[in-house]
């Protein structure tokens, strides 16, 4: 049996949809049940008055970590009410998914590689290396978890999904518009950029507007970072046979330039 805790008030409505869409997707993800811990959270704050939240994993509505021997899904029920269900269902997919592929510690216990290293001797602070490290590996293990889920049949999930993430918002525009002459500002958007990218690349040539929702994203970018991106994202992400690692350190090295620039 799936290990649940529930958090604060959650509805018999939403424990009931959570719960059966888990079901399913355990069988068919071939997931031993026995080892998947599902943490169903009222809120964010009752979330956090439970676990603490490394600064470098910030948690979305539905997210997945490894937390003491399990990897763990959480759902943050407040944050599912005005999202539809194939999206909820979708985020669920996703989660469960990192959890088949990267359900144990060394997937969220990643060490700075060398290069992040040698930049914490030029003057990086070590939690900016980690929020750079952890952008990266998200793209990567997330473009593997759509890339598992489309697999398996859950386009729709998938497409709306990854519209819902790539659709800029009018904040995001603020955001570049402010960093405009500011190359580290730059920078740091693109990483945040790359990972929305990298997760949706899988499937992004099965829809037109998720097509032109990635172009949109891509292009947003300034040209002397998009070089970097785009040899991540065509050339390093689809190369077969590679570990997840492999891409994390090999993603690290195309985007080298840019996190140079995050950081220093």
């Amino acid at each position: 049996m799936i290990e649940i805790v529930v958090l604060g008030k959650v509805s018999n409505v939403m424990l009931n949809f959570i719960g059966s869409c888990v079901s399913e997707v355990v069988r068919v993800f071939d997931i031993d049940p026995r080892i998947l811990r599902l943490i169903l959270a009222e809120s964010r704050e009752k979330l956090e008055e439970f676990i603490e939240i490394p600064l470098a994993q910030p948690l979305s509505s539905i997210s997945h970590l490894y937390v003491a021997g399990k990897p763990t899904v959480f759902v943050i029920a407040s944050e599912l009410y005005d999202k539809s269900e194939t999206v909820v269902r979708g985020e669920l997919l996703i989660a469960l998914a990192h959890a088949r592929l990267h359900g144990s510690e060394e997937y969220y216990a990643i060490k700075l590689p060398k290069g992040l290293q040698r930049m914490l001797s030029y003057g990086a602070s070590e939690e900016a290396a980690m929020a750079a490290l952890y952008l990266v590996a998200s793209g990567v293990k997330g473009y593997e978890a759509t890339r598992f889920v489309a697999n398996r049949g859950y386009l729709v999930e998938m497409k709306e999904v990854h519209k819902l993430h790539l659709r800029i918002t009018p904040e995001e525009r603020v955001s570049w518009a402010y960093a405009e002459g500011s190359p580290q500002l730059q920078a740091l958007l693109t990483l945040n950029t790359f990972k929305a990218l990298a997760n949706s690349l899988p499937i992004r040539d099965l829809d037109e507007e998720l097509n032109e929702l990635f172009e949109e994203n891509l292009n947003i970018i300034p040209l002397e970072f998009r070089r970097n991106v785009e040899k991540a994202l065509f050339a390093i992400l689809p190369q077969e046979p590679q570990t997840t690692f492999d891409r994390i350190e090999a993603c690290l090295e195309a985007l080298n330039d840019v996190i140079s620039m995050a950081l220093l």
